[in-house]
């Protein structure tokens, strides 16, 4: 047997005694899936690891792109440098600004492709002076690439500069102060010498929209050359201005015929204001034909489905979620409600399976319910009764209600899966105290003649009237 071979039968092996260990049942057939795909990835040469990560990275999954870019050894002086990029891209979107710097090399001829990166690194963290440095030296080795004059870094770097001087200087006289208050309308108004091309224009619609200026936008737009308003992308950033203002007529103009992601998470957010629900979740389904990992659409179309009961799409849609950085905590909530609406209760309590009463973080009331509500489903007896008597402690009424009814009931949970009907049968219902009814005659039997009464009566009177007569 070729030498080739052995390998991937060892690879078969491993797979099949984990599918026997595990057994043949749907609820493991993701885990058996994730294991195949881990083995798979995990076997990829070096080349084709590096674009994997890449695609990873794209596509929003940075936790398996971080993954597989760390497995990544020997690579040579080439494929470091690219592994370092990557990596820096991942740290700037978790916000971990520190990591980008340190991801930094001095290499000279890939300085060009991650200066960017490191000024705004520095402008996130605050220190304007080593900004200023790193981006001279950007300019320097960059300007040839660049069509805009730094148009959109030089001004970021203002307003940062200024907020940073405003705060430092105001901050007990003025602790509201804001960002539009740091760009004049004048200033930005003269930035308009600078719009020539669409580009340009959308470079400076965006400053204003980041500074807070949609008033003096809306009153600058004549200003603009019109082949501006034929761009898709313009004309989303003019509809979120006149969503933020309330103008809702003038936002939809500025969509029509634009179906892109932004666009439908737009209308979607119109049709939210109006109360308009059924319109809203199409239009962010809409977005998620467009783009699927698109973050807005995601967080609101999950309690859109959760209204509407489309509880598959709120559960594919928290799996999405996933791999956008959203707390995980907040993630396995949702999917226990969501599976447990769908009447799933077994994953539903395994979503819960983080949540325990030895964890330090604060466990939400919700919770509680929703793990008592569980363990009486799956007939759980011990945790019946451990997390409604700490719920209880914890002053929840419907946990103290759950522990009387055990000092009752020690089979409490199996009243739950009785198909017969439990309820009793009411004596009165609304429908009986209204309806008319025929009044009859009480039949009586007869014990005592009416006449012998009467009789009775006559004899009782002549001894009287005897016994008057003697005495």
């Amino acid at each position: 047997m070729s030498m080739n071979f052995r390998p991937l039968i060892l690879l078969l092996t491993v797979v099949f005694f984990a599918w026997q260990s595990m057994g043949y049942g749907e609820d493991n057939s993701n885990l058996l899936q994730m294991f195949v795909r881990n083995k798979f990835e995990d076997n990829l040469n070096k080349q084709e690891k590096i674009k994997l990560s890449k695609f990873l990275l794209v596509n929003g999954d940075l936790n398996r792109a971080k993954y597989h870019l760390n497995t990544l050894f020997d690579l040579g002086h080439h494929g470091e440098l690219i592994k370092l990029r990557y990596l820096s891209y991942i740290a700037f979107v978790e916000d971990n600004f520190d990591g980008v710097i340190n991801q930094s090399t001095s290499d000279f001829q890939f300085y060009p492709q991650i200066c960017t990166l490191n000024v705004l690194a520095y402008l996130m963290k605050g220190d304007i002076s080593q900004t200023k440095k790193e981006f001279i030296n950007c300019k320097i080795r960059t300007g040839i690439y660049n069509q805009d004059d730094y148009f959109w870094l030089t001004n970021l770097i203002k307003l940062k500069e200024n907020i940073l001087k405003s705060s430092g200087s105001n901050e007990e006289n003025h602790p509201s102060e804001k960002i539009q208050h740091i760009l004049a309308p004048k200033t930005y108004k003269d930035l308009l010498t600078f719009v020539d091309s669409v580009n340009s224009a959308l470079l400076w619609l965006k400053l204003g929209l980041y500074a807070g200026l949609h008033d003096d936008i809306i009153t600058l737009l004549p200003n603009l050359p019109e082949e501006v308003f034929e761009s898709h992308r313009f004309r989303e950033i003019m509809a979120l201005i006149y969503f933020r203002n309330k103008d809702h007529p003038n936002a939809k103009k500025f969509l029509e015929d634009v179906d892109t992601a932004n666009a439908h998470n737009i209308l979607a957010g119109i049709y939210l204001k109006q109360n308009k629900t059924e319109l809203a979740f199409a239009e962010y389904k809409l977005a998620l034909l467009k783009k699927h990992n698109s973050r807005n659409a995601l967080e609101k179309i999950i309690p859109l489905s959760y209204i509407l009961s489309d509880y598959n799409l709120g559960l594919d849609s928290i799996n999405q979620l996933e791999f956008t950085g959203v707390n995980q905590t907040t993630l396995s909530i949702f999917r226990s409600i969501f599976l447990l609406r769908n009447k799933n209760y077994f994953e539903a309590w395994k979503a819960l399976s983080g949540f325990d009463l030895t964890t330090t973080t604060h466990i939400p009331d919700r919770v509680f319910q929703m793990k008592n509500f569980l363990s009486i489903l799956l007939n759980y007896s011990d945790e019946i009764d451990r997390y409604s008597n700490y719920a209880c402690n914890q002053f929840d009424g419907l946990s103290c209600w759950v522990q009387t009814q055990l000092l009752i009931w020690p089979d409490f949970s199996k009243h739950f899966k009785r198909t017969s009907d439990q309820s009793p049968t009411p004596l009165f219902t609304s429908t009986n105290l209204i309806e008319t009814w025929e009044v009859k005659n009480i039949k009586e039997d007869l014990i005592v003649d009416q006449e012998n009464l009467q009789q009775l009566d006559e004899t009782q009177d002549i001894n009287n009237e005897i016994a008057k007569n003697i005495f």
